[in-house]
């Protein structure tokens, strides 16, 4: 794994947020305090699902990896990733998690669209065992208007992830130039 290959495109997992090769994104703050730390302080609901909405390209996966990383390391949550194209999940797990630290859970879920099935597993199994879980959930814009309808009753609240603002940009700037990683163009306009 090398920053350059991040930079192009590659998804490396969790190497990029590790090592800090993501621009910080202002939306992350705001899931943070609306839906990390009052979940977590405010016990009330059972089972909650939050949806980030972006177009394609928009960064929705190393998003949801940052933010994931966030919670766990800076709000001091219980976590759990879900990778894409997991079909099944111990249910089993997740309670003895839950009896052991008696904390809601927060599950992150990327791509909504292909993981319809296991967040209604997972919401539905959460309240009939009564264990606080919030899962937030990544999807295109477009494949919730086309194939999520099943998920909008449990919805608690939507993101939308916008392109990467003018700050955002010269922060991504200021990491391609550190890694050695600016393309011919960038190179060009920086001189």
């Amino acid at each position: 794994s090398s920053p350059k290959q991040f930079y192009k495109g590659f998804d490396l997992g969790w190497y990029p947020i590790i090592k800090g090769l993501d621009v910080k994104r202002r939306l992350i703050d705001t899931v943070i305090d609306d839906v990390i730390l009052k979940s977590y302080s405010d016990g009330s609901t059972i089972s909650e699902l939050y949806v980030i909405k972006a177009e394609a390209g928009a960064g929705k996966t190393v998003f949801l990896r940052r933010l994931a990383w966030e919670a766990a390391n800076h709000a001091d949550v219980t976590c759990l990733f879900i990778k894409n194209n997991t079909s099944t999940i111990n249910f089993e797990s997740i309670r003895e998690l839950y009896r052991l630290t008696k904390e809601r859970i927060f599950v992150f879920a990327d791509a909504a669209a292909d993981n319809i099935s296991l967040i209604l597993f997972l919401l539905e199994k959460a309240r009939n065992h009564e264990i606080p879980i919030t899962i937030i959930t990544a999807v295109r814009v477009n494949e919730w208007n086309m194939s999520c309808d099943k998920l909008t009753q449990y919805v608690s609240n939507a993101y939308t992830l916008r392109y990467l603002s003018e700050n955002e940009i010269l922060g991504l700037i200021k990491l391609l130039e550190k890694h050695d990683a600016l393309g011919p163009n960038l190179r060009v306009n920086a001189l």
